[in-house]
């Protein structure tokens, strides 16, 4: 009998081992890389696997230090309830005038049914360098000065910047967490290069089968050291998951990759707060007419 009893938690700690067991993993990302110039300081790889699995995975990466790039994390609501009016990815986007955004931390309560609804998210944030969220506990992305870097709480108190939050963390310090989510799923996350100046936005399409399953938080894990990622977050997935690119011509914004949705309806998931860009067409805003990058 206690043998019989023992086998289920056998099993289990089996399927863990061979979940965070590095060796027994093949590579995500195939060569060679193909970034495409976006904007003046971003650029895009658009990632198709049919095999092993139907794939889709959107990589943008940006150089923190190129000129006309600066981040936005949502603002709060003022004196509104809650911390934030929550939003679709491709509204807040449009509401800020710019021309990259994805979805952010986790938030509550949820779902939510409309746009405008206030909500909560999950751990400390920072929009403009006023913050609005509480530190629980939970790791974060500060962004200021044209750098980045992954913070493990407790957040130091910081003037100024940008600061969103997620879990958990996927790298630290060049090595995998090894995060345990036997589950694929779309997924959304972040990654820094060591000096913290190249920002990789990461997301997974998932849940739908022939066109992409998602991946697990292991493999996420490992497609951000493949990426040469330092330090990598996860941040809030499933429906939520979107990547949206707008216009440097200020024509509109659209979600590039295709969001699962609200339970699987498909179609951007309204959310807590998002990461946003601005940015300027490649050769800068001589290209542009009658409008300012900020």
């Amino acid at each position: 009998m206690q043998i019989r009893n023992a086998v289920p938690t056998l099993l289990v700690l089996l399927l863990i081992g061979l979940a965070a067991c590095p060796a027994a993993a093949r590579s995500i990302l195939p060569e060679p890389r193909d970034f495409q110039p976006l904007f003046n300081g971003v650029d895009l790889w658009r990632v198709e696997l049919e095999q092993p699995d139907f794939l889709k995975i959107f990589i943008v990466r940006v150089d923190l230090r190129a000129q006309w790039v600066q981040p936005l994390v949502t603002p709060d609501n003022g004196s509104r309830p809650l911390e934030l009016d929550a939003a679709r990815t491709s509204s807040f986007a449009e509401q800020y005038d710019l021309q990259l955004a994805i979805n952010g931390d986790f938030f509550a309560p949820f779902p939510i049914e409309s746009e405008g609804e206030p909500c909560d998210v999950a751990g400390a944030a920072r929009s403009r360098g006023v913050s609005y969220s509480p530190d629980v506990g939970f790791p974060a992305l500060l962004l200021r000065d044209g750098r980045a870097e992954l913070l493990q709480p407790p957040m130091p108190e910081q003037p100024a910047g940008q600061l969103i939050s997620g879990r958990p963390l996927l790298v630290w310090q060049g090595k995998s967490t090894h995060p345990l989510d036997l589950l694929r799923q779309p997924r959304t996350a972040v990654g820094l290069d060591r000096a913290g100046r190249t920002l990789y936005l990461v997301v997974v399409d998932g849940r739908q089968p022939g066109y992409s399953v998602g991946l697990r938080l292991t493999q996420m894990a490992r497609l951000m050291l493949e990426l040469g990622c330092y330090s990598a977050l996860n941040l809030d997935g499933g429906g939520s998951s979107t990547l949206v690119i707008c216009s440097a011509a200020g024509t509109g914004c659209r979600a590039l990759n295709s969001p699962s949705g609200h339970r699987g309806e498909g179609g951007e998931r309204i959310v807590g707060n998002h990461l946003g860009f601005f940015a300027a067409p490649v050769g800068g805003p001589k290209a542009l007419k009658d409008r300012t990058i900020r």
